[in-house]
């Protein structure tokens, strides 16, 4: 986990994330208490997305980032269903 003085600002994106209040986000375990700046974007994703196409060099970092990359099929691995499961309790920061 990351200590919330350490974050300077919590972006919350997505159609479903801009539905959202903070007071609910905190409550749920999704965001701790503490964190000093946080915004709503809904359409982050696709502004991303957008500057992505629109720019070589993004894109060849993405190409790069991919290359790096390997999948892992984590239903594949023995615990990953307990692990799963375990990790849905939403509850606040402690």
């Amino acid at each position: 986990r990351i200590a919330p003085d350490r974050v300077d600002e919590a972006v919350i994106t997505g159609e479903f994330g801009s539905k959202l209040s903070i007071k609910a986000l905190i409550r749920i375990g999704l965001l701790p208490e503490g964190i000093q700046k946080i915004s709503f974007n809904k359409d982050l994703p696709l502004q991303g997305a957008i500057k992505a196409i629109q720019s070589n060099k993004i894109l060849n970092q993405l190409e790069e980032i991919r290359e790096l990359s390997t999948h892992i099929d984590l239903a594949a691995q023995p615990d990953f269903q307990e692990v799963f499961v375990s990790s849905l309790k939403l509850a606040p920061w402690n």
